[in-house]
């Protein structure tokens, strides 16, 4: 069950990510597209992990919320290490 809960806590911060990082121009379904397309997340779990994002109100209306933007800052650290 934790390497379970391990991937998905990698996937969500992946696709946290990729949400801060997007152009101004892309979509957040482009987003959920181009990841599905490399192999990183697969479409309808990137929408899960959407919907418990908006649920935990990390990001919510296709924006980060204040705590969602400290987690991003958490997130980057994590992949700097």
């Amino acid at each position: 069950m934790k390497e379970v809960d391990d991937e998905k806590d990698l996937l969500t911060k992946v696709l946290i990510l990729a949400l801060y990082n997007k152009a101004e121009n892309v979509t957040i379904e482009d987003v959920l597209t181009e990841l599905d397309t490399i192999g990183a997340i697969m479409k309808n779990e990137s929408k899960e992990i959407l919907e418990k994002l908006a649920e935990d109100k990390i990001f919510i209306n296709g924006e980060f919320t204040s705590t969602g933007k400290m987690q991003v800052e958490e997130i980057q650290k994590f992949f700097q290490r």
